[in-house]
C-alpha cells in the first residue's frame, strides 16, 4: 500500500541533501544515502528511482518532475534554476527553510482552529442531550402535574420525537449529503467554491485566509530569491497554492503584470 508523503519528510530530504552536497558528496551518492534513511517506503522508492535516473544522465530537476505527489512545480522550477546557475546547495537550503516555515504555520493554524472546533462539538453535543434526555423529562414532569406544555417545549419535543422516530432515515440523508459534498469537492468548480467559502466562515475564515496569504507571500519570496523572474514565479505560485480560489486569483493577475501593470495594482483589481 502506498503511503502519503508528508511535508516534513520532503523538508528533511532537502535539508539532508544540501548538507551532503555541501560536504562534497556526489548527487548519486547523496541520494543513495537518503534512500536508506527514508522511513516512508513510498518515498524510499521515489528516491531510489530518482537516483537511477540521475545515474543514467538525467538532470536532477527532470527526475523530480516525474513525481508531482512529492515535489511541487515550485520546487522543481527552483531546483532547475539552481542547477543552471550552479547554486543548487543554496537553493536546497532556502527550500528547506521555506518548508520549515510552512510546517510551523500549519501547526499554528491547526492550534488556532481547535478552539472553535471544540466549541462546535460541545454545542452539538449539548443540543443532542437536550433533545434526547432533558426535553422528554420536562414533558413527563408537566404531564404528571396535569399542565399543558409551553409552546417552545412542545416544539422541541416534536423535534426530539421526529429525530428518535426517523433516526435511521436522518443518518442516511446526512451520509448521502456528506458523500455528495465530497464528490463535488473533488471537481474543479467544487474545490474553488469551497476554498472561497472557507475564508468566509466566522472565526475560522480569517485564520484560513491569513494562512493562504502567508503561504503565497512566503512562496513568492522563496521563488524570487531563487532567481526566477516575477511572471514565472506567479505562474508557479498559481499552480502550487493549496487554496484553489487564491490560485485562480493569481492566474488572473498574470496578464496584467505581463502588460506592464505593477503587482500591487494588479492585486487591487481582484475582489
Amino acid at each position: 500500500k502506498k503511503k502519503k508523503i508528508k511535508l516534513y519528510e520532503i523538508q528533511l530530504f532537502m535539508q539532508e541533501l544540501s548538507v551532503l552536497l555541501k560536504a562534497g558528496l556526489t548527487m548519486v551518492h547523496s541520494l543513495n544515502i537518503l534512500k536508506d534513511r527514508a522511513e516512508n517506503i513510498t518515498f524510499q522508492r521515489i528516491i531510489s528511482d530518482i537516483k537511477k535516473e540521475v545515474e543514467g544522465g538525467m538532470a536532477f530537476s527532470d527526475a523530480l518532475n516525474a513525481y508531482p505527489q512529492a515535489f511541487s512545480n515550485m520546487f522543481v522550477a527552483v531546483i532547475k534554476v539552481g542547477e543552471t546557475s550552479g547554486n543548487l546547495v543554496s537553493i536546497l537550503e532556502r527550500q528547506s527553510a521555506y518548508l520549515k516555515k510552512i510546517i510551523a504555520l500549519r501547526r499554528t493554524v491547526i492550534a488556532a482552529l481547535i478552539y472553535p472546533l471544540i466549541l462546535m462539538i460541545i454545542s452539538i453535543s449539548v443540543v443532542i442531550i437536550l433533545l434526547t434526555f432533558v426535553v422528554p423529562t420536562f414533558s413527563s414532569l408537566y404531564q404528571d402535574m396535569h399542565r399543558s406544555l409551553p409552546p417552545a417545549t412542545l416544539f422541541l419535543l416534536s423535534i426530539s420525537n421526529f429525530v428518535k422516530n426517523n433516526f435511521l432515515l436522518l443518518t442516511m440523508i446526512i451520509f448521502s449529503i456528506c458523500y455528495g459534498l465530497a464528490l463535488w469537492y473533488r471537481t474543479e468548480n467544487g474545490r474553488m467554491t469551497s476554498d472561497r467559502l472557507k475564508m468566509k466562515i466566522p472565526l475560522a475564515g480569517k485564520i484560513l485566509a491569513k494562512y493562504s496569504l502567508s503561504q503565497l507571500t512566503k512562496m513568492l519570496a522563496t521563488v524570487l530569491r531563487g532567481g526566477i523572474p516575477l511572471i514565472t514565479s506567479l505562474k508557479v505560485a498559481g499552480e502550487t497554492l493549496e487554496n484553489k480560489y487564491l490560485s485562480s486569483c493569481i492566474k488572473k493577475i498574470i496578464p496584467n503584470v505581463e502588460g506592464g501593470m505593477s503587482l500591487a495594482e494588479s492585486m487591487k483589481e481582484i475582489n
